[in-house]
């Protein structure tokens, strides 16, 4: 990283920030990824007790973004199968600036035998809970589906594919490489020909849409085929508790396909699936 720029970071945290212990870089910069437009991800911890907080700057031409936080919150971030994806990757590969009692470099030693396997019952129960609370979003699709008003649920639709990605990731142990390919490994880990990453790159525009059809009701479409095959996936570790809200919403994404074949209009070629509770 230029070294003008580093020298502008310190600068600025030793006049905003007490009693620093270490500096570190993390994200593109830290891998040497970056690009002419990528962010610099600057961590700075402290002694405990901090409430973390973030500062955004425009130094040298980079946007920096500045997490000052304390080593504790890294500790507990790792126990979250959640945030356990990205962060293990992403502080592992960290950059460091300063570390003034060596406590950062000791932190990475401790994550080179981070273990996943602790981690993955609460990884199932986090994925059940999410299917869960998902299921009203899918409802909200179903809705403006059942209206006739596709562009009504268009942010509900952009919450799913985003959630279904990381869903299925976390349940799966998969360690983020770099977050903003996390998909690609989780359709890598699915199968490139599944029928989830088929649904899933239809939502996210990576597949030609049918001609004729609107692009906001191909993607509800393909949003509700995709919780559809999450689930599927996932069944085998949804909660009983979980599966009496999800089972319903299962029903409902059912009977929208079926009508939707039913209706025969150019969106019905892409209805072609299987309901998890057909075993």
């Amino acid at each position: 990283m230029d070294a003008a720029l580093v020298d502008e970071i310190r600068c600025w945290l030793d006049a905003h920030v007490e009693h620093i212990q270490a500096i570190i870089v993390r994200g593109s910069f830290a891998r040497g990824e970056q690009t002419p437009y990528s962010d610099v991800d600057i961590g700075c911890y402290v002694p405990e007790p901090y409430e973390p907080v973030k500062h955004f700057l425009q130094l040298q031409g980079r946007l920096v973004e500045i997490s000052v936080k304390t080593l504790a919150h890294e500790r507990a971030a790792i126990q979250q199968p959640e945030r356990a994806v990205f962060a293990v990757p992403d502080l592992r590969a960290a950059m460091i600036l300063y570390d003034s009692t060596g406590a950062f470099r000791d932190f990475q030693r401790e994550l080179q035998r981070f273990e996943w396997t602790p981690l993955q019952p609460a990884a199932d129960q986090h994925a059940s809970w999410t299917l869960m609370r998902l299921s009203e979003h899918a409802r909200k699709v179903l809705s403006g589906l059942s209206k006739n008003d596709p562009l009504s649920s268009v942010s509900v639709v952009a919450v799913l594919s985003v959630a279904l990605c990381d869903v299925l990731g976390v349940q799966r142990g998969l360690l983020a490489q770099c977050g903003i390919t996390y998909s690609a490994q989780v359709q890598t880990s699915v199968g490139v020909h599944s029928r989830w990453t088929f649904w899933y790159r239809l939502l996210v525009g990576a597949e030609p849409m049918t001609s004729g059809v609107s692009i906001a009701r191909m993607r509800s479409l393909a949003a509700l085929h995709l919780y559809e095959e999450t689930v599927r996936l996932l069944w085998p570790i949804i909660r009983p508790e979980h599966r009496i809200i999800v089972e319903p919403t299962l029903q409902a994404i059912e009977a929208m396909l079926e009508e939707e074949v039913n209706r025969g209009g150019r969106a019905s070629l892409l209805v072609s699936h299987k309901s998890p509770l057909d075993g």
